[in-house]
């Protein structure tokens, strides 16, 4: 049998392009509107045992202890006053100890998160990414909201990541703004780095490190 085609069927390509363009800008749109009114959380993150929830010291919500020993609470916070001094003082030096065995050393045991930022800033060079790119960022989100083919893959992946974290957990809320508004504008400027699962905990972390007021456009250098 010999297949059947209607002869007055066509595919019109504009009309394809004028619908995904549509769908495009819906999504950007709720992000731009940001939260909604009513839950402020993802239904079914609540329930009755939510209030047994607290935030580490990285942000992530986890179950209380069911003890504490202060005598080894005061013992880490004095270590942690030692070790944010020393960092202080390599800041104040940075040119002297970024490539220092001090400095990587340092650097594995952990940033104390008073600096955390600055650090990374530094060591990824943003500023200096930023001001080589002026007005960059905002034209490859543009240029994203035009045309890019992954809007519907980073969106997926902007409400499923970290919904545990205090800056995440928010639906539509600022951190997931950024996050979203990194991630489009990085699919325009390196298309084939974006596709890789890995990369969406890496501006997530970026932009948790960098200073509000700051982000996100150092994030979305931080990751070149």
């Amino acid at each position: 049998m010999e297949d059947y085609m209607d002869p007055n069927w066509s595919f019109d390509r504009a009309a394809v392009r004028i619908r995904r363009a549509s769908e495009r800008d819906k999504i950007f749109c709720k992000y731009e509107e940001g939260p909604r009114r009513g839950p402020t959380f993802y239904i079914g993150d609540e329930d009755e045992d939510s209030d047994d929830l607290i935030p580490d010291k990285f942000g992530f919500l986890t179950e209380k202890s069911l003890s504490c020993d202060s005598t080894l609470g005061t013992k880490q916070r004095r270590i942690e006053s030692r070790r944010l001094g020393k960092w202080v003082k390599m800041l104040k030096n940075h040119s002297k100890y970024r490539d220092s065995e001090k400095f990587h050393r340092r650097f594995f045991k952990g940033i104390p998160s008073q600096v955390r930022g600055k650090v990374w800033m530094l060591i990824l060079d943003v500023d200096k990414m930023k001001a080589q790119n002026p007005g960059k960022f905002k034209e490859l989100k543009d240029q994203a909201r035009r045309q890019s083919g992954e809007v519907y893959h980073i969106d997926s992946a902007v409400r499923g990541t970290f919904r545990d974290h205090l800056m995440f957990r928010e639906q539509y809320g600022i951190k997931q703004q950024d996050l979203f508004g990194v991630l489009m504008a990085y699919s325009m400027y390196s298309p084939v780095s974006i596709l890789r699962s890995a990369l969406q905990a890496i501006p997530m972390l970026t932009i948790q490190g960098i200073p509000c007021h700051r982000s996100p456009s150092l994030a979305c250098w931080g990751l070149s």
